[in-house]
């Protein structure tokens, strides 16, 4: 779990400009959108296919964040199949939430 929290901060400090709104609407948002990319992996999509379809997916207040989407989608796709999960999107949304 530490390395999660870890990946997760550092793709977070990453993506800072793309995500420099706070509170807990814009972390849920996010964390929304960093399920999306863990459910296409579990589903068996590649990172490319994921990527493109969460993008697309995105509509509303969730535009803003087709930048990022390419950070999620390679932190997500470089962890173990066993971590994904709730879990991965509970992480960002606290990380997201102490930025």
């Amino acid at each position: 779990m530490k390395t999660i929290w870890i990946a997760t901060a550092a793709c977070l400090g990453l993506a800072a400009p793309a995500l420099a709104q706070s509170g807990a609407d814009e972390c849920g948002l996010q964390a929304e959108i960093v399920m999306r990319v863990v459910e296409a992996r579990q589903d068996g999509a590649d990172a490319e296919r994921a990527l493109t379809d969460v993008v697309q997916g995105l509509s509303g207040e969730g535009e803003k964040y087709a930048e990022t989407v390419p950070l999620m989608a390679e932190w997500i796709y470089s962890l173990d199949r066993d971590v994904l999960g709730p879990a991965i999107g509970e992480a960002w949304a606290t990380q997201c939430a102490q930025m």
